[in-house]
């Protein structure tokens, strides 16, 4: 099997009248909304949203196309019988169509309630659940010695069973794959006077992906929050160069969905030769199952500070953020004797920690002429707490570190014959002592010289290791360094808007 030194031509005019690639969309969406007010302040409200997508796709290729010639090559064998080179491949095209179907339907029904009391008391409330499903369907069928006068195909008679589990001669592939989604959810919203805000969430999110156990399968998470216009306040009436000041704060949790994981075992359906040049149907399993799989957290701290300057000439906008995600998935070595080599875990821990600044002025403004400028500065400081890590890895654990730190061997130059060397402590060494190598197959007369290998245990191996930094920028800056506006009004109107931007991120 192979191609070898065999040369296939190509011609672009040519595979232009023998090829074709046809394909054909539809999607349908669909919103209906339903509100019926039962009181001053209260209504009920539902929302139906459907979702349908469809992608159809044919491709044909002629049998003297430069696709099918080529894959002919790849079905050439060795006949012993009438010792010459024949090809299994059937006489004429090769016929391809797929077909990738998506639906999804989300529905929302709730009870709001909406009032202002006494002048100074706004409560709003509302709660509600909501309930999603999506399902995937996806199609595919190769046929062989296609004839597109007779629309006929015909059958692949392999030579040896050992091609039978190549995706290369299935006529037919089939994937499924269903979701589904429930959360019951409520809010309190309180204004004082228009200055002091009070509002709260409660979450109860359940999904099928995670474990047996219903603890596992729903999620309760929730979030308060508050903000004082201060701007509002007597005692800065009077300061008349601030056009508006807000100070916020919230406190909450969040939860994730990793689409990859599932409870149960999974796996992919294969046919593999047997023995006696039969075949055999066999599941390969891809994931070991974990009836303790649960959602992925993340506790979210944030305060900040809106504030507008000279009749809002000028506004500056301060946030800051603290985000601790807790059992956070990973993959993790699993003993030999269980079968499995590894399985995703809820183990993990990681910190992120920054603030984001930004500063918008408006220059000018004029009837015809406006200028405007921007500008950013971000930070972030990520830490992982803990992670999944095995012993027998060579490469050292991002514990203690940030998400994307950088690790890398120290060298020391090169030597009088150009090898590298390595720093190890306050030694230059070259490599055969900095990584310990041994000639495992030494006095073999016939193998001496060929391999080579390492004393290290993966302990040792990752004491070489030196952390080098963060590889994500510890500040972002960008800026709009100008926004121009500038527009003539006579008979006619004309308008021109120039803008250039401007970003750098910095490692410190």
């Amino acid at each position: 099997m192979g191609y070898d030194d065999r040369y296939i031509p190509f011609n672009f005019l040519e595979e232009r009248r023998n090829t074709s690639d046809d394909s054909k969309d539809q999607s349908l969406e669909a919103i209906f909304d339903v509100n019926i007010p039962i009181a001053k302040a209260l209504k009920v409200s539902a929302q139906l949203g459907l979702q349908a997508d469809k992608t159809a796709v044919e491709k044909w290729a002629a049998e003297e196309s430069y696709y099918t010639r080529k894959y002919k090559e790849h079905t050439r064998y060795y006949d012993e019988e009438s010792s010459a080179y024949r090809y299994f491949l059937p006489e004429g095209g090769i016929v391809q169509n797929a077909s990738d179907n998506f639906f999804q339907y989300n529905y929302k029904a709730g009870l709001n309630y909406d009032t202002r009391l006494w002048q100074k008391h706004e409560i709003q409330a509302f709660i509600g659940s909501e309930l999603r499903k999506t399902k995937t369907k996806y199609l595919s069928a190769k046929g062989f010695g296609y004839n597109p006068k007779t629309l006929t195909t015909k059958s692949v008679i392999l030579p040896s069973t050992y091609l039978v589990h190549r995706s290369k001669y299935k006529g037919y592939e089939r994937e499924e794959a269903e979701n589904a989604y429930a959360s019951f959810y409520a809010t309190l919203s309180y204004t004082y006077d228009e200055k002091y805000t009070v509002f709260g969430s409660i979450r109860h999110d359940g999904s099928n992906l995670f474990g047996v156990a219903s603890k596992h399968k729903y999620l309760p998470i929730g979030s308060i929050s508050g903000a004082w216009q201060a701007s509002e306040e007597p005692f800065l009436q009077s300061a008349k160069a601030i056009s508006h000041l807000r100070l916020k704060a919230s406190y909450g949790f969040q939860g994730n969905i990793d689409r990859h994981t599932s409870p149960f075992v999974a796996g992919t359906y294969k046919t593999v030769a047997a023995l006696s040049d039969n075949t055999e149907d066999i599941l390969t399993v891809a994931r070991p199952p974990n009836d303790r799989l649960r959602w992925e957290k993340t506790e979210n701290v944030n305060t900040g500070i809106d504030c507008g300057l000279f009749k809002d000439k000028v506004d500056i906008t301060l946030d800051t953020y603290s985000k601790r995600g807790t059992d956070l998935l990973g993959s993790q070595r699993l003993p030999l004797e269980t079968g499995f080599g590894s399985m995703y875990k809820n183990a993990s821990r990681i910190s992120n920690r920054g603030f984001e600044i930004s500063i918008a002025t408006e220059n000018i403004r004029t009837a015809h002429f406006s200028w405007r400028t921007q500008f950013n500065i971000a930070h972030n400081k990520s830490r992982v707490e803990d992670e999944t890590f095995d012993e027998a890895d060579y490469i050292p654990s991002r514990a203690g570190y940030p998400v994307n730190a950088v690790f890398v061997i120290r060298t020391a130059g090169i030597d009088e014959d150009g090898y590298p060397l390595f720093w190890k402590g306050g030694q230059r060494l070259n490599t055969v002592q900095f990584f310990d190598l041994y000639d495992p197959y030494a006095g073999d007369p016939d193998l001496a010289g060929l391999f080579i290998d390492s004393k290290l245990s993966p302990g040792e191996m990752r004491a070489r290791f030196t952390y080098l930094g963060d590889a994500d920028p510890s500040i972002q800056r960008g800026h709009d360094q100008s926004d121009f506006l500038w527009q003539l009004r006579s008979h006619r109107s004309c308008q021109l808007q120039l803008k250039t931007d401007r970003d750098k991120d910095t490692s410190l």
